[in-house]
C-alpha cells in the first residue's frame, strides 16, 4: 500500500511538459481508475441478481408462462445485460491501460 502511494506522490506533472508524454500519463490513470469502477459495478450487479435455480418448472412440463414469454423486459435480464457490458468495458479498459503502459513517457 505504501508503495501505491509513493507512486501516487511521485507523479506531478510540469507546466513545461510536452502534451503527449503528460496526456497518456493522465490518461493511463483514467483507464486505472475506469477499470476499477467497472470491477466494482460487475460486482453489485451480480450481488443483486436473482439465482438461476428457478428453472426447475419445466420439469413438470410447464414449457412457456408469461415471463418466458416476456423475459427480456424483465429486471433480470437487464441485470444480465449490464453485467455483460461493464465485462466488455471492463475488458477494453484492461486492454488500452496495457496498451498505454507500454508507452514510454520522458
Amino acid at each position: 500500500m505504501n508503495s501505491l502511494m509513493s507512486m501516487m506522490l511521485k507523479i506531478t506533472i510540469d507546466i513545461n511538459t510536452p502534451f503527449w508524454p503528460t496526456f497518456i500519463l493522465i490518461t493511463k490513470w483514467v483507464m486505472l481508475g475506469l477499470t476499477g469502477l467497472c470491477g466494482i459495478f460487475i460486482i453489485c450487479v451480480v450481488l443483486f441478481q436473482p439465482g438461476s435455480s428457478s428453472g426447475l418448472g419445466a420439469l413438470g412440463g410447464q414449457t412457456e408462462t408469461f415471463l418466458s414469454k416476456n423475459k427480456g423486459k424483465t429486471m433480470d435480464s437487464k441485470m444480465k445485460k449490464y453485467t455483460v457490458i461493464a465485462g466488455i468495458l471492463m475488458a477494453v479498459f484492461c486492454i488500452s491501460f496495457y496498451v498505454l503502459s507500454q508507452c514510454q513517457v520522458v
